[in-house]
């Protein structure tokens, strides 16, 4: 095949994964763990062919490699971009000692201190170990990863949820995660009785995001900025935001779950900055689509299906504003802290708020949206202020962290 191939890149990925979950639900305490091991053959000659299973089922993998392999081949002028292939192992957020005390531990005083509000909750933390190996044509890539995924619901007349994560085992100093929960009780008992919006503020206002409502936005604006086949869906050298506006992908955020210092091709990571002072200057890039439209790759996902570009930890530079001086230099405004979801049609991005507040004369009253929505050949271009302190949102998509780091942020959308 090697001969037939004008561009062979040929590799093999074993993938690990350690698990102990820690759940309260309805009074009731569960314990899991998991473990697994998975094992890739992976070809690109144009196309790709990828056969995976157990690592305990090397026959079947080998038998169906070479029932498949030859597939890859292909008439289409398809290749793949020069890069750089880390070389190297390495270890990030990673413990010793059994995770499943002091998981447990630290699962039972969140959920002591949210009862002593006299609110029910449901906690559910999972401790994970990863292990990600891909032996390539230069030598071997090895990435260990220890990463702490915590999914709180605080329910006080009104069920509000949020989700946190962080390299390693929880901190031992829970101050931040207290003053969370002390947060969302409050809330939770203020959206208890929240009204709905009046129809008079309707239409185009100004809007605040702050916490996983902004990381929200910056998460949709991520998926703008990545290249791929069917064509580019913003460009280099257009203008998407404010100048206000610079965003950076950056592997190497030492709180992020994902941190790495290689992409699932192997290819090294780098920060990359997407868009500066409101214009795009870089897109995400896999090998292949940095070899059909130019720049520089480092933002595969994908072990086990076809690798596309996504960021790791998307970041807004801060502005230097206090959060507190943009919520008292505004006159009237709907504020969002959480959405229940984030979706982008077309030019425009919704998001749908789970927690919002109607700020007027510096005072914040709970309130029950249905959507925001966020043109993107105008919204974007009204981000007139943009506070200090980031806060780190983070999801998984495609079985894969995916995080953003963003401030406060306030602009104009449309409300209903």
């Amino acid at each position: 095949m090697d001969g037939a191939c004008p561009q062979l890149s040929r590799d093999v990925v074993i993938y690990t994964v350690k698990q102990v979950e820690i759940a309260y639900r309805m009074g009731a305490i569960e314990v899991n763990t998991h473990e697994d091991a998975i094992m890739a053959n992976r070809v690109f000659c144009g196309n790709w062919v990828i056969i995976s299973s157990q690592i305990n089922k090397r026959s079947t993998l080998e038998e169906l490699f070479k029932k498949f392999v030859g597939k890859a081949r292909t008439t289409k002028p398809i290749k793949l971009a020069e890069a750089k292939l880390y070389v190297g192992s390495y270890s990030v957020g990673k413990v010793e000692k059994d995770a499943v005390e002091p998981l447990a531990k630290y699962v039972e005083d969140m959920v002591a201190l949210i009862e002593s509000y006299g609110c029910s909750t449901e906690t559910i933390a999972v401790y994970s170990e990863y292990g990600r190996e891909i032996r390539h044509s230069d030598g071997v890539a090895r990435e260990y990863k220890g990463v702490t995924d915590v999914i709180l619901t605080v329910d006080c007349g009104f069920p509000l949820s949020i989700r946190l994560a962080e390299l390693g085992m929880p901190s031992q100093d829970q101050r931040l995660m207290r003053m969370l929960i002390a947060d969302m009780v409050a809330a939770s008992k203020a959206m208890r009785k929240a009204p709905r919006l009046n129809p008079l503020y309707a239409g185009k206002t100004t809007v605040i995001l702050r916490l996983d409502a902004a990381g929200a936005l910056l998460h949709e604006i991520g998926h703008l900025l990545e290249a791929n086949h069917s064509g580019l869906r913003v460009r280099i050298g257009s203008k998407i935001a404010s100048t206000l506006v610079t965003i950076i992908d950056d592997p190497f955020n030492p709180h992020s779950p994902a941190y790495t210092r290689f992409d699932d091709e192997a290819v090294e990571t780098l920060r990359k900055t997407l868009v500066e002072e409101g214009e795009v200057v870089s897109l995400l890039h896999t090998r292949e689509t940095a070899a059909i439209h130019g720049g520089t790759p480092g933002n595969a996902k994908g072990l086990f299906r076809k690798p596309t570009p996504s960021h790791t930890t998307l970041t807004m530079s801060p502005g230097d504003w206090r959060d507190s001086e943009i919520i008292e230099e505004t006159r009237r405004a709907i504020v969002v802290d959480t959405i229940h979801m984030a979706y982008t049609e077309g030019s425009v991005i919704t998001l749908i708020p789970e927690r919002a507040w109607l700020l007027e004369k510096r005072e914040l009253s709970p309130l029950k949206l249905n959507r925001i929505r966020i043109r993107l050949d105008q919204g974007l271009y009204t981000i007139d202020a943009i506070s200090r302190t980031p806060w780190l949102r983070v999801s998984i998509e495609h079985d894969h962290y995916v995080a953003e780091y963003v401030p406060t942020i306030r602009l104009i959308a449309y409300v209903d």
